[in-house]
Order: C-alpha cells, then structure tokens, then sequence
C-alpha cells in the first residue's frame, strides 16, 4: 500500500502509515495492523512519537496512540464525528497539535482536547501541514496560504505575490528561516527579515510538488 508517513519508536521499531493501515518493522519483518486490530480508520496519514515514549496515529477518522506496540487506545476529540488527521506535531510541554480536513487546528493537553485557541477556523478549516517553531509558536501550513500561531493570535505569512498557495511541508532553518513546500508551485524560502526566495523547476527543483522537507 501507499507509504503516507514514518516514524521511529522508542524502542527502536519503524512505523509505516499507509492508505490501507500501519505496519511495524523490527528489522527483519513487518507485522501490519489495520480495522480489525482496533484502528479507527484503515487510513494513516500522520505519525507522531511523543516525549512521553507513545506513539499517535491521524487517521482518516481521528486519533488513537500506542505504548507497547501492540494495542490502540482511542484519543478523544472535541469534534463530532471524528475528522480526518493530516498532520501531528508536539508543542512544548507535551502539548500536541493536530491538523484535520476541514475542522482546523486541534490541541491536546492535560488529557483534554479542544480547538487552537484563537484560531479562524471558518476560513481557515483544511490543514495540510503543522510546524512547532523553536520560539514556542506553530506554523500552520493550509489549502490555501500560510499561518504563525503564537498566544492565541493567528496571523498570515506570505509567499509573495499572487493567489495564496496549498502547503504541503514546513521546516526551520537554524538562521530562523522557514521553508515551506507546496503542491504544485514549488519551494519558498522566507528568511528572518522577510525576504522571499523561490524556487521551482526553472531554478533546481525536479518538480513543482513538494511532499516532506528535512533538516539535516
């Protein structure tokens, strides 16, 4: 099945979320799960291991996270029904962030779970992408643009001139720059001051779709 995301354990096995499941590998084989192992939804679109030593998993119908590897434990949400998980990533403090198709940013701490405080989620509902910033802030990759969060305030980061672009990725860059990928329209550079560098199949890129972005 299609490969969405991957991440690593802490007790070292390799995570695979595909459209038909998740599968552990411990090096040698793979065992798979999917419904009938207690997940929500057989899609797995976002991985995330957490400081505490669990492991998340975004489905296409909500959350549910693992300990020992072996058995799913149901995340519960502040929406209903359950949306689709595109993307996690963890705050400080333990605090955990979820992306979703068409509900906007979700929060978890404490055991409870609510809406980013201050976020617009009316026009601002489809969340590709999610990045913790190394000042505490969230970048909020979107369909259609690019949001900072930071205290309950929520503001708009632009790629320059034009339409507002589908993010798909987001990276910090050790000067404080932000990368941010896209579908179709390349590779974006916004350095400290606010300068904005493109890049695109005219200048580098193989192509314009950008999926995942690392800084090694």
């Amino acid at each position: 099945s299609q490969v969405r995301c991957i991440a690593q354990d802490a007790q070292g096995f390799l995570w695979f979320g595909t459209l038909g499941g998740v599968s552990r590998f411990d090096g040698h084989e793979f065992v798979n799960y999917a419904l009938q192992e207690g997940l929500p939804d057989a899609q797995v679109s976002a991985l995330l291991r957490t400081q505490d030593g669990g492991l998340w998993l975004g489905t296409g119908s909500g959350i549910v996270r693992t300990i020992n590897g072996n058995q799913f434990l149901p995340v519960p949400l502040a929406t209903d029904p359950a949306p689709r998980i595109m993307a996690l990533a963890e705050g400080p403090g333990g605090v955990v962030y979820a992306a979703t198709d068409e509900r906007g940013v979700l929060v978890f701490t404490e055991g409870t779970s609510g809406l980013l405080p201050g976020y617009p989620v009316d026009t601002a509902n489809t969340v590709r992408a999610l990045l913790v910033l190394r000042d505490g802030g969230l970048l909020i990759g979107l369909r259609n643009g690019l949001l900072r969060w930071k205290n309950g305030r929520c503001e708009r980061v632009s790629l320059g001139e034009g339409p507002p672009k589908s993010i798909s990725a987001l990276a910090e860059g050790q000067d404080g720059g932000l990368w941010v990928g896209t579908y179709g329209e390349g590779l974006y550079h916004v350095s400290s001051s606010g300068a904005i560098t493109e890049y695109d199949e005219t200048n580098g890129l193989l192509q314009n779709n950008v999926r995942t972005l690392l800084m090694d």
